[in-house]
C-alpha cells in the first residue's frame, strides 16, 4: 500500500512539473512571437518599460531594507542610553548607601547592581568598559577614584554622540557625586567603604 501511494505521488509531481514546463514553453514562444511582430520603436518602448518596473522595485526595496536597518539601530541606540541612565542612576545610589555585604537589603541591591553591569557589558563600547573596569581595579587615592568616575561618564557621553566640547571628567565627576545621596561628596573620603565592588 505504502508503494502505491509513493507511486502516486510521484506521478502527480512529475505531472505537475511537466505542466509547469510546456506551460512555460508556451509562454516563452508567445512572448517571442510577440516581440518579433513588434516594430522597433515599440520594442524600445517595451523593453525601457520593463526595465523602468525593475528599477524601481529594486529602489523600493533598497529604500525598505535601509528603513528597517535605520530602525534598528535605532532600537539598539536607545536601550543603550536606557542601560547608561539606569546604571549611572543605581550606580549614584549604590555609592551613597556604602554597601555592607552583612546586610540582607543591601545583599539584595548589589546583585540587583551587578544585573545592570551585565547589561553594560554587553551595550557599552570598549572605551566605557576599560573606564569601568579600571575604576573597579583602582586601589589608589579617592582623588583618583574621582576622577576615573569622571571618566566613565565622559565616555558615557562620548558614545551616545555628545561632543565633550567645554566639559571635562573632573566636571562631571564632581556633577555625580552631587547626585548621591547623604552627601557622598564628603563620604567619598571615608576609607571604610573603599573595598566594596561597584563602590569607593
Amino acid at each position: 500500500m505504502k508503494l502505491f501511494n509513493d507511486a502516486v505521488v510521484t506521478v502527480v509531481a512529475l505531472s505537475l512539473l511537466v505542466g509547469v514546463l510546456v506551460g512555460g514553453y508556451y509562454v516563452a514562444a508567445y512572448v517571442i512571437n510577440y516581440l518579433m511582430s513588434v516594430e522597433e520603436k515599440q520594442l524600445e518602448i517595451i523593453v525601457m518599460s520593463i526595465l523602468t518596473g525593475l528599477l524601481v522595485i529594486m529602489l523600493s526595496s533598497m529604500v525598505t531594507k535601509r528603513k528597517q536597518i535605520r530602525n534598528k539601530h535605532n532600537q539598539m541606540f536607545m536601550n543603550k542610553v536606557d542601560v547608561y541612565v539606569r546604571f549611572i542612576k543605581e550606580w549614584s545610589i549604590n555609592l551613597s548607601h556604602n554597601i555592607k555585604s552583612d546586610s540582607s537589603h543591601d545583599s539584595i541591591f548589589e546583585d540587583g547592581f551587578y544585573d545592570l553591569e551585565r547589561e553594560l557589558m554587553l551595550v557599552a563600547n570598549d572605551e566605557v568598559l576599560k573606564a569601568y573596569i579600571e575604576f573597579k581595579e583602582c586601589e589608589d587615592d579617592p582623588e583618583t577614584k574621582k576622577g576615573l568616575i569622571g571618566r566613565f561618564i565622559l565616555e558615557v557621553r562620548k558614545d551616545i554622540g555628545n561632543s565633550n566640547i567645554g566639559i571635562n571628567q573632573d566636571d562631571l565627576s564632581l556633577m555625580f557625586l552631587d547626585m548621591t545621596k547623604d552627601k557622598m561628596g564628603t563620604r567619598f573620603h571615608s576609607e571604610e567603604v573603599s573595598g566594596h565592588t561597584g563602590v569607593i
